[in-house]
């Protein structure tokens, strides 16, 4: 083959470059990426098979865009919310279907029948204290009619009357707004706490708006055409932060969508830093431009060829096997330094560049070749298994390996025929450490039990180890999706660690509730009677006494002309006179003298305004929205009867299926964020209905399957890399001295991991089959060259060629240590311990264990005749 190549160097460059480049356009036209991190593992799974089940019967609940929006106070985030559903409903091609949970008209209407009866009594005397601000403003909906209240409260503080405290809400709210107007944000108050609507002051300014978008397979990012929609739209609606409003998206498509982009980022950041260290590091070990850019021009086809490969074998990327450029330029880089690097040695002894070539390829035909597939053999181990994310990238990675050694073996050997790098001066090992080399092995006994004790205090980190199984986890913290999904995540209501259970009909609901219910584990259940309220005529009774003793409050306001800048003056000047009488009285209290002070002070200032547009303008804004809340308000007070059938389609749907199942949604008791936590959680519900679904369940059995499939791969890893072993070496000892730095390598990989407290997850734990796959090849260059009787290993030209080549990949996967997403991330940190480690136990482990070459030095075998 490299014969062939070195006669017709012209006619193999153009056939490579031809097929390479055509290979790079198919997976060009052809090659899809999927980021969703469902599709990682084989769909055979139960656990997978009982969600897609659950997502074909509410197909709603399986890609989603939750919209939160954070307004001024909540009537204004509600009102933001309908707007905002009310544009985006008429855009079907992008969205499928809208909701508004805990919104929209019918919640609007009938939300406080879903108090109990002592939060409805609470309401009911919020509102009646509320009834003289509601009176003064229906009269004079304005800034003067605001301080008219204000100044009777202090009037009845300066005659000592009980229950003045209980307007520190509203007086708070009024110097916020004065503030607020002063320095120039809006000047809003919240009417909906203010009149009774809110059930106190956590209540947080938030609405949520959940949308089921269209997907468009074309793109990259499947959900950013409805994501954009969303966000364009709350632009128009002046949905601003100028405007005191915050839009956010999260979910399952932002979250998926988010991923890719980091992972694009990312992957972007690494190839091009790792192409970088390669050609530095190449230029440190080869010292020759010819050699430098024939090396690299045959490692850029290998990776168009690869991409190919990819897109032939399995057809789409996904968030691992997205990586396998990064993984490709720093493994097959290794055929074509160790190729120089000896056709430099062969150069420096014999001045003839044809008979160098091929005693080189004599030299390592054998060894090049059992290592190609020794690591293909580690990438394709993870086929028989279920985690189809490592499966894919050992497919693209094995067909990778092979590819890049066909190339090393025809278009490198054509390359270096045109370019003739010259001979060498000197020889290319490292003599310098020639003594370290002879004291290593003359000490061989001592080495060799430092390493022994060094290797069972890294199994005190075997104990340690630990594996984190939530996806989550390796998700970008910083991104808007995951930041906003943590933060609804601290609230027990909003947690998306729930489970879902079927029913197949509404008598099984009620029994199936409580069995769940009484589970230590479970905090509570919710179904569609959980959106019927209870008490319903008792509470109809208390809201029409309290509507018809409001009254003409009740009312709207009158439309009267804005107050001038003369009266909203006298106003002012009104009620600071009043607060001076409170302050001097000798019946003043916490917390309303601090308010009395505060107001004073925000009064004084707003005095000071000298332009009449400005204060026209503040007193517009704190009562704007005032007529709004109090119809609102008038229609919460005449609740219609709910009952299942009533309630919106939309709802209904969420939680009855077409098939008449219903569905239960379990809320855990502790924190599932903990481990043993989730398990218990897990265990617990499917102790009652073993074919619950849900985010827990995936990650417990998505962690169990992860790991079933690294022993698996590892067995047959470890089995096939041993029997090629065998059938080229053909010697039990020289497989196991080539099998035992990679073990001490994976053993102190893990046992350091641990100590340092270094978690494994889906992402990291990949580095282990590739350390398998990939470590192999050092161990196997210095086997080989052992056998041959080379008796200082270190100072040998082939310790050259197998440092460089292990700096080259350390620098590739160590690249992707830079990277942005977590996953990406912590996958090149592990890769890169475990790569210094192999070195360790490759150069100062391996060169004592085989101690002096054989008595009988394994002959090359001859060359070919000329023609044969």
């Amino acid at each position: 083959m490299v014969r062939t190549s070195m006669d017709h160097p012209w006619s193999v460059i153009v056939a490579a470059v031809v097929i390479c480049c055509t290979l790079a356009v198919y997976a060009y036209n052809t090659l899809g990426i999927n980021v969703d991190t469902n599709d990682l593992f084989s769909r055979d799974a139960p656990f997978l098979q009982a969600e897609d089940r659950f997502n074909e019967l509410f197909p709603s609940e399986a890609d989603q865009i939750l919209v939160v929006i954070d307004g001024p106070s909540k009537a204004k985030a509600d009102q933001a919310a309908n707007q905002l559903v009310a544009r985006l409903e008429p855009h079907d091609q992008w969205i499928l279907s809208i909701q508004q949970p805990g919104g929209g008209p019918f919640f609007r209407r009938n939300g406080l029948l879903y108090l109990t009866p002592e939060q409805l009594a609470g309401f009911i005397d919020q509102l009646t204290k509320a009834q003289p601000i509601l009176g003064t403003l229906s009269a004079n909906p304005s800034l003067v009619g605001l301080l008219d209240v204000v100044s009777l409260i202090f009037q009845g503080a300066s005659m000592g009357e009980q229950g003045v405290g209980q307007s520190h809400a509203f007086l708070n709210q009024v110097a916020t707004g004065i503030e607020s107007g002063l320095a120039g944000e809006p000047a809003t108050l919240d009417w909906g706490a203010l009149l009774g609507s809110s059930l106190g002051p956590d209540v947080k300014p938030r609405a949520f708006v959940l949308v089921h978008p269209k997907l468009d397979p074309h793109q990259l990012m499947p959900g950013k055409p409805a994501s954009d929609l969303i966000r364009t739209t709350a632009r128009e609606l002046g949905l601003t932060p100028e405007n005191g409003y915050r839009v956010r998206l999260t979910g399952s498509v932002p979250l998926s969508d988010e991923e890719f982009a980091t992972v694009e980022s990312g992957s972007w950041t690494a190839i091009t830093l790792s192409v970088v260290l390669v050609t530095v590091i190449l230029a440190l070990a080869l010292g020759s431009w010819k050699l430098i850019v024939a090396s690299l021009f045959t490692l850029g086809m290998g990776l168009l060829a690869t991409m190919g490969w990819a897109a032939a074998s399995v057809g789409v990327l996904n968030l691992i096997s997205i990586g396998f450029t990064v993984m490709f330029v720093g493994i097959a880089i290794d055929f074509g330094i160790q190729f120089c690097m000896r056709l430099r040695e062969e150069r420096y002894r014999v001045d003839d560049f044809q008979e160098s070539m091929v005693s080189t390829t004599r030299l390592l035909a054998r060894p090049l070749l059992l290592a190609a597939v020794a690591t293909a053999a580690g990438f394709f181990s993870f086929l028989p298994t279920s985690y189809r994310g490592v499966a894919e990238l050992g497919v693209i990675a094995g067909g990778g390996i092979l590819i890049a050694f066909l190339l090393t073996m025809t278009l490198l050997p054509a390359l270096l025929s045109v370019l003739q790098p010259g001979p060498e001066a000197r020889p290319v090992g490292f003599e310098k450490l020639r003594p370290l080399g002879t004291w290593l092995v003359n000490r061989r006994k001592p080495v060799l039990a430092v390493f022994a004790l060094l290797s069972l205090a890294t199994l005190a980190g075997l104990f340690m180890l630990r594996f984190d199984f939530d996806p989550l986890d390796l998700k970008d913290p910083e991104s808007e999706s995951m930041s906003t999904l943590m933060e609804l995540a601290e609230d027990p209501l909003a947690t998306p660690y729930t489970l879902n259970v079927l029913v197949s009909g509404p008598d099984q609901v009620r029994p199936m509730v409580e069995r769940l219910e009484a589970l230590p584990e479970v905090r509570n259940v919710m179904s569609i009677f959980s959106f019927v309220p209870e008490e319903q005529e008792r509470k109809q009774e208390m809201l029409q006494n309290v509507g018809m003793m409001m009254g003409p409050a009740m009312q709207p306001p009158q439309q009267t002309a804005p107050p001038s800048a003369e009266d909203i003056r006298g106003a002012i000047d009104s009620t600071l006179a009043q607060i001076r009488t409170y302050l001097e009285s000798g019946q003043t209290e916490e917390p309303i003298r601090s308010d009395a002070q505060r107001l004073q002070a925000a009064l004084n200032r707003l005095s000071a305004v000298e332009n009449p547009d400005r204060l026209q303008a503040i007193s517009a804004e704190m009562t704007e929205g005032f007529g709004q809340a109090q119809q609102m308000l008038g229609e919460m007070l005449q609740p219609e009867q709910v009952t299942v059938d009533k309630l919106p389609e939309d709802l209904r749907s969420s939680w009855i299926a077409n098939n008449g199942q219903y569905r239960l949604q379990v809320f855990p008791s502790g924190n599932p964020r903990q481990p043993d936590e989730l398990v218990r959680f897990v265990e617990a519900v499917r102790s009652v209905d073993p074919q619950a679904t849900g985010m827990p369940i995936t990650i417990y059995e998505s962690s169990s399957l992860v790991i079933n499939a690294f022993i698996t791969a590892a067995i047959l890893a470890a089995i096939s890399i041993t029997i090629l072993l065998w059938l080229t070496l053909r010697n039990i000892g020289d497989v196991a001295r080539t099998l035992t730095p990679l073990f001490l390598a994976t053993l102190w990989t893990l046992g350091l991991s641990g100590l340092i407290g270094m978690e494994l997850n889906f992402a990291n734990i990949i580095g282990l089959p590739l350390l398998l796959g990939l470590g192999v090849t050092f161990p196997i260059y210095l086997v080989h060259a052992w056998r041959r009787g080379e008796g200082n290993l270190i100072a040998a030209p082939v310790a050259r060629a197998v440092l460089f080549s292990a700096l080259t990949t350390l620098a590739s996967f160590g690249s992707l240590a830079l990277s942005s997403h977590p996953g990406t991330s912590q996958l090149g940190l592990l890769l890169s311990l475990a790569l210094g480690l192999l070195l360790i136990s490759t150069f100062i482990f391996l060169p004592p264990m085989l101690g002096r070459p054989p008595e009988h030095p394994e002959e090359v075998p001859a060359a070919p005749a000329a023609g044969a």
